[in-house]
């Protein structure tokens, strides 16, 4: 009997030690950030979204932040004169890359416009879960997000990237607005960031050729506007001088929740089924041991 116990435990100990290794864990605390001016009920509506409890400690977004941040690239009517939007930030294991996931009233910036600008900013292995209690833009949100990673990881994001990345995501969504395909906007600026170091762009001409043939491979018609917006972008961009090769990485390392990783992939859900049986033994060893 004590050699099936210490079988069973050791089993378990195997089996908690690969889980480790196949599922996203935080390799520090959740952080919870809340627009300053929601209700006391819309508060406990977001917080019900993101899973934790009513008390959880949380950091605060103002509409001064978001401003501050967004002013300078988009009109203060749109952005507008309360903050609403939230967001949740878990740290995860190295290199397992940015995961974004937006709630039904996020309803201009998609979850691939967060990754990419995420990247800009400097982020790096983290699930985010973005929220609010109403239908907003969304824009404003990566005030919070980039809040939140600081918080959680201890670090400081250079103040440039994070500029760049307020730009970035305010393009992306404006474009995807005007050519009616979120969607295609930002694959647009992720295929123009990974050419950007390839290529190394130069003239105004190097530029002007870069997005003309990215865009037309991607069948999106540019007007000059929209072109000379994107070069702007691109020059800051390239002016940061970081490795944008290693940056994607992050993007493209993209993790699913626990259930999604459970459904899709056969060998978690094989071990997951292990442990149902450990536990399942141990009970009917203990029903055996009484009678």
């Amino acid at each position: 009997m004590r050699k099936k116990i210490s079988t069973a435990a050791l089993a378990f100990l195997f089996f908690m030690m690969v889980m480790g290794q196949s599922i996203v864990l935080a390799g520090d605390s959740t952080v919870i950030t809340l627009g300053a001016d929601l209700s006391q009920d819309q508060k406990e509506m977001i917080l019900n979204k993101f899973g934790v409890p009513q008390d959880v400690e949380h950091l605060t977004v103002t509409n001064e932040e978001q401003l501050e941040a967004l002013g300078e690239y988009l009109s203060p009517t749109v952005i507008g004169k309360r903050a609403y939007s939230s967001a949740k930030v878990v740290p995860a294991q190295k290199d397992s890359g940015i995961g974004v996931s937006v709630d039904e009233n996020i309803n201009w910036v998609t979850e691939e416009m967060y990754i990419n600008a995420l990247v800009t900013a400097g982020v790096e292995d983290a699930e985010v879960t973005i929220a609010a209690p109403f239908p907003v833009s969304g824009t404003a949100a990566l005030t919070g997000i980039i809040k939140a990673f600081e918080s959680a990881k201890g670090v400081k994001l250079s103040e440039k990237q994070v500029d760049a990345a307020n730009e970035e995501l305010v393009k992306m969504s404006t474009l995807g607005k005007k050519i009616g395909d979120p969607q295609k906007a930002s694959q647009l600026v992720s295929e123009l960031k990974n050419q950007l170091g390839q290529l190394n762009p130069k003239t105004d001409n190097d530029y002007r050729s870069l997005i003309n043939k990215v865009a037309k491979d991607m069948g999106i018609d540019l007007t000059e506007d929209q072109i000379n917006s994107l070069m702007d972008l691109l020059k800051k961009l390239k002016s940061l001088d970081v490795d944008w090769k290693q940056l994607a990485k992050q993007a493209a390392n993209i993790h699913g929740k626990f259930s999604e990783i459970m459904e899709e992939n056969p060998e978690v859900r094989s071990l997951w089924g292990q442990v149902v049986d450990f536990f399942k033994n141990i009970f009917d060893i203990v029903l055996q041991l009484f009678k």
